[in-house]
């Protein structure tokens, strides 16, 4: 794990690395793809699928100046042919979450893992709960 943070540049969300702890990785996380696991870095075939996800929403990522730099944010999950893409936000620049979910123009943020996965088990009761975040859009 710490292998992981040293390439990552800064501290995973600590739920999140509880979650790799335990699982490290899991195949079909939302749909098919894939929660990624300690051992897709630095360049295994999952990782390069999401970084590739990442980069086609470079010019969205720079218009809602949710960090410095798309590399500054981090694939925890995503790939296997979906565009699709879940990322740690460790400088909290502008997105009111430390995770952020990708597709198309929709844009989410998430409080930690545990938010996201209350989302995701029932987003429409979320939703009306009023759990989502407020995401500023420039």
């Amino acid at each position: 794990m710490d292998a992981l943070e040293t390439r990552a540049g800064f501290a995973l969300p600590a739920d999140y690395r509880e979650l790799l702890l335990l699982s490290d990785g899991i195949d079909d996380f939302y749909f098919s793809m894939h929660l990624l696991s300690t051992q897709d870095w630095p360049d295994g075939p999952k990782i390069r699928e999401a970084l590739g996800v990442r980069e086609a929403y470079e010019d969205l990522l720079d218009e809602l100046a949710i960090a410095n730099a798309p590399e500054d944010l981090f694939p925890i999950a995503g790939g296997a042919g979906t565009n699709a893409i879940f990322l740690a936000n460790p400088t909290g620049r502008v997105a009111p979450g430390p995770i952020i979910w990708l597709e198309h123009s929709d844009v989410r943020c998430f409080r930690d893992m545990p938010d996201l996965f209350d989302c995701q088990a029932d987003e429409v009761a979320y939703d009306r709960a009023g759990k989502a975040l407020d995401f500023p859009i420039h």
